[in-house]
């Protein structure tokens, strides 16, 4: 008897699958960001935002790890602060592991604005309603993406005050340059010590130094694993469409299985 299935299929085959296998035998099924929004029930899950609805429903989908690392920190400061609007510019690898053949080498390749804004702003707007602005380079690494992000808050609220907040949000760690954390590689070799061999980095790190405020004005530098941070989001959807556990349940299991760092100020 299979529960769920996640479907890693090379993108766009999976609502075949839906139609062919999961549909068809009555199967719940969690899809990838490569997939259209219409292939699932949910077109973008993160925990804290829809997991009890997909406890009703037969399928999620998982949006892109920009969205999630963006979603990390924009959902809490709304709640806290409130959100008006948001310009974001991410500095992706233009390569990972096991694919040298990618690029770029030697350059930095600005994204298609169209594409990198129609595509974030329709996943986003899934998850979060608001005026998010973004633009996307890709540079020659294979390690961590960082975002630079601005926004515009509603309330009132110091530097102190945001890192008190961030500092208290599991999945998030905040990130000392002082400490020599000041770049992607240090950041990488610190948690394949501390935390786990693979050095899959599922944390958001946001760089304590970098949190500024002027008047109603905030500053993040952020970075994130673009290959796994949306690794614990696949896992708490499993459990939400197999509606055996509550929400905080699952989401402090998938912590502690994934040895996620507590939140708090590093090394």
């Amino acid at each position: 008897m299979i529960d769920v299935v996640v479907d890693a299929i090379p993108s766009g085959i999976g609502k075949k699958n839906k139609e062919d296998f999961y549909s068809k035998y009555s199967v719940k099924s969690v899809f990838q960001a490569g997939e259209a929004f219409d292939v699932a029930d949910i077109p973008a899950f993160m925990s804290i935002i829809n997991y009890n609805d997909a406890k009703k429903l037969n399928s999620v989908r998982i949006p892109s790890p920009f969205a999630v690392s963006l979603m990390r920190t924009l959902k809490p400061l709304d709640v806290e602060f409130g959100v008006k609007r948001v310009m974001c510019t991410l500095i992706r690898p233009g390569s990972e592991p096991m694919r040298d053949h990618y690029g770029p080498v030697d350059t930095m390749v600005l994204d298609k604005p169209d594409v990198a804004q129609s595509v974030l702003r329709d996943e986003m707007r899934q998850m979060f309603r608001k005026d998010v602005t973004f633009a996307s380079i890709a540079v020659p690494s294979i390690l961590l993406a960082v975002e630079v992000v601005v926004v515009d808050l509603e309330r009132n609220a110091s530097a102190q005050q945001v890192i008190d907040l961030l500092f208290g949000i599991p999945r998030i760690i905040l990130v000392k340059s002082s400490m020599r954390l000041h770049s992607i590689d240090a950041i990488f070799e610190y948690i394949r010590r501390v935390a786990r061999p693979s050095a899959d980095v599922y944390e958001l790190c946001v760089w304590y130094e970098h949190v500024k405020v002027s008047e109603h004005r905030l500053k993040l530098v952020q970075a994130f694993d673009p290959h796994c941070v949306q690794t614990p989001e696949i896992i708490d959807a499993i459990r939400a469409l197999a509606g055996r556990e509550e929400m905080q349940e699952s989401f402090n299991r998938t912590n502690k299985a994934l040895k996620l760092l507590s939140p708090g100020i590093y090394p």
